[in-house]
């Protein structure tokens, strides 16, 4: 079965947000370019583990930030 990368989550403003390596919840940065390089890093490390991975989010997620061509792969 393919493992998705679920990425939808904003602040109590509607910003885009998460959690870092420190736990700490935060506003992420950077737009769409940030979160390609995200989804990138997941699904490489999804598949080479020998997965199929892909991006599961909203509708309006996908047209508002989820707009990098590298989302056509998933």
């Amino acid at each position: 079965l393919p493992v998705y990368y679920d990425i939808e989550n904003t602040d109590k403003s509607g910003v885009p947000a998460g959690v870092d390596d420190n736990n700490k919840y935060r506003q992420i940065t950077g737009g769409p370019a940030a979160f390609a390089a995200m989804a990138q890093a997941y699904c490489d490390a999804i598949k080479a583990q020998g997965y199929t991975p892909g991006v599961y989010t909203s509708t309006s997620w996908w047209e508002t930030n989820l707009s990098s061509p590298v989302f056509n792969q998933w």
